[in-house]
């Protein structure tokens, strides 16, 4: 899910949704894949701070929704990273980025001034009827215009890394 949701009236009515017709879809989807025994992921791909009615900066009133979704893995979105009060509402300690567990992914996305990834860097994910583990990244494209809280990596850079190339290889 591409978190814009919402985010298409009044251009293209066809297109737009609220975060209950999301889960309503889900919940659906899921049990019909429950039932024939195949795999599915619910993965959210940031850029949650604009596109909703409840869009607020901070974003108050839009995180409690967030976190009653049933995400397999959160990305974060360049949208998140325009203003630094958005940052620091969602990295407070035991705030927005901590209530996923190891779930909130920003696999190129530092803190400027530790040097360390927001959320973590990437999560294994696993599939309950094929029994697969799935190896799940959180990049952001070369993003160059966000607030000065925050630094991308460029992706070229990260994939050449030692980290990243020891979990490609263990």
């Amino acid at each position: 899910v591409h978190s814009w949701v919402a985010g298409h009236l009044p251009h293209e009515p066809k297109n737009d949704a609220d975060y209950g017709d999301v889960l309503s879809f889900y919940e659906h989807l899921r049990d019909k894949c429950h039932e024939e025994e195949k795999d599915l992921f619910f993965v959210m791909n940031g850029d949650f701070i604009d596109g909703t009615g409840l869009t607020t900066n901070p974003p108050t009133r839009l995180i409690p929704i967030l976190q009653q979704m049933p995400w397999d893995a959160v990305n974060i979105g360049n949208h998140e990273l325009y203003k630094n009060s958005t940052i620091e509402f969602v990295t407070k300690p035991n705030g927005f980025v901590d209530s996923w567990g190891g779930r909130y992914l920003t696999t190129n996305v530092l803190l400027h001034e530790t040097g360390s990834p927001i959320g973590e860097r990437y999560r294994f994910v696993y599939a309950p009827f094929s029994d697969k583990t799935i190896l799940t990244f959180g990049f952001l494209f070369d993003f160059e215009r966000s607030c000065r809280m925050t630094e991308v990596q460029k992706v070229e850079e990260v994939v050449q890394s030692q980290w990243f190339q020891s979990v490609l290889m263990p």
